[in-house]
């Protein structure tokens, strides 16, 4: 069983997570838009050293947890085609 650095008890996953108020977040009513820009601001930190996953917690107005978005589901909201590996040919061409 894995221990913490200081030796005294076996580690848990609250030794590993991020805390939800440092994890990316948005309210539900962003559109996909802005969310996309959040998504943006997330690879900028990465680009800094700090690593998030390219997903956003999705929030309603009491701070409850609705769900998660990820990058591609906002890129199928915009094109749906460019989700669909079956909307690309050989060359890469959509449509083709």
């Amino acid at each position: 069983m894995t221990e913490t650095a200081s030796g005294k008890r076996p580690a848990v996953v609250r030794d590993v997570m991020i805390p939800l108020s440092e994890h990316p977040h948005v309210p539900y009513w962003l559109t996909v838009r802005q969310a996309m820009v959040v998504l943006r601001e997330i690879a900028l930190e990465q680009e800094r050293g700090r690593y998030y996953e390219p997903t956003l917690l999705v929030f309603d107005q009491e701070y409850n947890l609705l769900g998660i978005v990820r990058r591609r589901h906002l890129l199928a909201a915009v094109e749906p085609r460019l989700t669909d590996p079956e909307a690309f040919d050989v060359e890469g061409v959509p449509g083709e």
